[in-house]
């Protein structure tokens, strides 16, 4: 009787260990996070593919320090234990994948064997993970290391021995705490458990617990954002609940793109694009964060790579314009979610090898290295510093004593994406314009931007022959010191005017349908960059 027994239960567990190796070639590979086309599409040169390649470099001088079981208890509880311990697996998950990444940018075979070196010790080598913490560390940073190996499908060093190797640790140790964390957890734990797991399911061809992981997803979309965008469960947090709202959305926007990839549904329209909601309502504690937090998110760092991707996705300019007064496009991050967006760049394409989404023609994307494409209309000093575009020693003239315009015509319907800055003096009335349909130093519009409001300030303004009109009046105002990023579109004979991403003023006229754009204050010194017009 034992021996029956021992015999069934043995044949029932490795049938569900072969569970997710049964399904062979469901899926394309490389694909899941990384799809073939977006990889033929990616940069071999340029800033972000330099910085690929620099951080690269330094993983080749890392050794690995995989374990056998990664213990991680509750941070609140051993904070010292926890980040030592997550390390171990986040610096070689990292390393990994941007030695993945390497590789694929740039055929270099020795980025391939470090980064299957660092797989292979893990594969090698780990056998569990246990704490409170254990299965969070192993989804957020584990699944670098799956990452990775998709990535290195092609590449004939990463043997067939070698990837029924790790596919068992895939299937042992990532895909348990993945399930952990899916059908335990309700928060941002849950989206670490489901992008390892939809990474997992694609990279061993299980087709049906992608569904499974699918319809959780959904799950998780419709209970942690409320219908007005808002993330009750990670506000609720305390002092950190900026942070976790971060965690939850940018892990749960990489599922989505797993699963776009691999399966060709589409979740970031889902339920009426409800993650776009989570990301609008997210994007002015960003931008302007809050009282009463300790940990606060910055275009430098956190939740710029996130607004990164998912403005390539959703095509929304202020969250561009955003990301391009940091310091992107790469900075590490904890936890992989996005981090290497600038060289493989999501779209919101569907299907299992997706075509990018292509990027239109720029009419204007001044990033000012120089001022050769702008010109100064009238008074003070012009000048590139610093990579922006800076008025100095301004005129006082009525309406505009300073104009600078680029030298480029925009006609017809047009979104203008910048970012201004007005540099604070004893008065109270110190002001930025940007300036549209300019034809000549008399006839133009301008949207002016003021820590004060009368009827010469602050709002969206018609000159013609010199005199200037109101349209509509901005009420709300501005600070000095203090960078803003600005959005006008242009649609028919509707002129809209976003400040930080939120819409401050409306009007209604079609004097001008063409003309330059540019930049222009009464008399205070200013300083703008970013200037795009796609």
């Amino acid at each position: 009787m034992k021996k029956r027994f021992l015999a069934v239960f043995l044949s029932l567990a490795i049938l569900s260990t072969l569970m997710f190796q049964v399904v062979a070639n469901a899926y394309n590979h490389p694909n899941g996070m990384h799809y073939t086309a977006q990889i033929a599409a990616a940069p071999t040169s340029g800033t972000a593919y330099d910085q690929v390649i620099a951080s690269a470099n330094t993983a080749l001088t890392h050794s690995s320090d995989a374990i056998a079981n990664l213990y991680v208890p509750n941070y609140y509880d051993d904070q010292n234990t926890h980040n030592t311990n997550a390390a171990r697996l986040e610096g070689d998950g990292y390393d990994a994948y941007v030695c993945a990444v390497a590789y694929t940018l740039s055929g270099n075979t020795q980025y391939a064997d470090k980064s299957k070196y660092f797989i292979m010790a893990w594969a090698n080598v780990n056998t569990s993970y246990s704490g409170y913490d254990g299965p969070l560390v192993t989804n957020r940073a584990g699944n670098a290391l799956i990452r990775a190996a998709e990535l290195l499908s092609n590449y004939s060093g990463f043997t067939s021995a070698d990837k029924t190797k790790f596919k068992t640790w895939v299937t042992n140790v990532a895909v348990k705490a993945a399930e952990y964390e899916i059908y335990n957890t309700s928060n941002n734990h849950q989206d670490w458990g489901l992008l390892n797991g939809v990474l997992a399911a694609h990279y061993l061809d299980n087709s049906t617990k992608m569904a499974s992981y699918v319809t959780e997803l959904k799950g998780a979309i419709d209970h942690q954002i409320s219908s007005d965008g808002s993330m009750p469960e990670e506000m609720a947090r305390g002092e950190k609940a900026l942070w976790y709202c971060y965690y939850g959305l940018g892990s749960m926007t990489a599922a989505i793109e797993v699963v776009k990839n691999a399966t060709g549904e589409n979740l970031y329209t889902y339920n009426s694009s409800k993650v776009k909601k989570a990301l609008d309502w997210y994007f002015p504690k960003c931008t302007n964060p809050p009282s009463g937090y300790s940990m606060l998110p910055s275009k430098d760092s956190w939740p710029s790579n996130l607004y990164d991707a998912m403005a390539e996705v959703y095509g929304v300019s202020a969250w561009r314009t955003w990301v391009n007064s940091g310091s992107r496009p790469l900075v590490k991050q904890a936890g992989i979610n996005w981090t290497f967006q600038r060289t493989l760049k999501p779209g919101i394409s569907a299907g299992s090898t997706p075509t990018p989404t292509p990027t239109p023609a720029q009419r204007i994307n001044e990033t000012f290295t120089s001022t050769s494409n702008m010109t100064k209309v009238t008074g003070g000093t012009w000048a590139v510093t610093s990579g922006r575009y800076k008025l100095t020693a301004p005129a006082d003239v009525m309406p505009l004593g300073n104009i600078a315009v680029h030298n480029t015509t925009i006609t017809g319907d047009f979104t203008l994406t910048t970012l201004g800055r007005v540099t604070g003096t004893t008065s109270a009335w110190n002001d930025f314009e940007v300036i549209f349909g300019y034809q000549d130093a008399n006839n133009y519009y301008f949207t002016s931007f003021n820590e004060s409001n009368d009827g010469n300030t602050s709002g969206i303004f018609k000159v013609v022959n010199g005199t200037a009109t109101q349209l509509t009046d901005i009420t709300s105002l501005i600070v000095a010191n203090t960078d803003y990023n600005i959005e006008i579109v242009r649609s028919g004979s509707t002129i809209t005017v976003k400040r930080g991403g939120t819409t401050v003023a409306t009007a209604t006229d079609s004097t001008y349908t063409s003309g330059k754009v540019g930049y222009g204050s009464r008399n205070d010194s200013c300083e703008f960059d970013n200037l795009l017009v796609p």
